[in-house]
């Protein structure tokens, strides 16, 4: 989907969560590399509260998707 419009990787639910978050929150690897991979993608995009991608892979104890998310942040 993500190939077919990449905007979708931006958008948020009524929490201010992206798919990423999402992802990132259940453990998904392979659906965090997606988004990661996609030009113009904040990975540190916060939610409502504060939190981003890398904080719920954290709180998950989600150290794949923790490693894929580094990177991007500073």
């Amino acid at each position: 989907m993500l190939e077919i419009d990449p905007s979708l990787a931006k958008e948020k639910d009524k929490r201010g969560w992206t798919a990423l978050h999402w992802a990132a929150s259940k453990g998904h690897t392979e659906i965090v590399r997606e988004p990661v991979s996609v030009p113009g993608i904040n990975v540190n995009e916060k939610n409502n509260v504060g939190s981003t991608a890398l904080d719920f892979a954290a709180e998950g104890g989600h150290t794949d998707c923790e490693k894929l998310l580094e990177p991007y942040t500073a």
